[in-house]
């Protein structure tokens, strides 16, 4: 009977813990996720904007898979959902589906912002 008891308690335990452990990764997961996306958007605007100033820029992001699109003088990332936004205050017109992992973004301007992405 002792046993049973050792037992239930060994396995209630560490049914416990996997679950806890399951949990704390799964919330460490998705605030990584934002954390990347909130980076790339950050990465992204400060490129736009320094392409208007010097008429080009080129840099290398990590991406999630995300749409980025521009219209109406406004940059915006959508990622899992969540549109981040931005003005950026020059004319601009374009939208590009990205898969996640490192991609090259070069920015132009000469009176519209244009985006090429490798």
């Amino acid at each position: 009977m002792v046993e049973l008891v050792e037992y239930t308690l060994v396995v209630l335990s560490s049914t416990l813990l996997i679950t806890g452990s399951v949990l704390v990764y799964d919330g460490y997961a998705s605030s990584e996720a934002t954390l990347i996306e909130s980076e790339a958007f950050s990465t992204l605007v400060a490129g736009a904007k320094e392409a208007t100033w010097n008429g080009t820029d080129t840099l290398t992001v990590v991406v999630p898979s995300a749409v980025v699109a521009c219209s109406d003088e406004t940059l915006s990332l959508n990622a899992s959902g969540s549109v981040d936004a931005s003005s950026i205050g020059v004319p601009c017109a374009f939208s590009y589906e990205t898969s996640a992992g490192v991609h090259t973004f070069q920015f132009d301007y000469n009176l519209t912002l244009t985006l090429l992405v490798t």
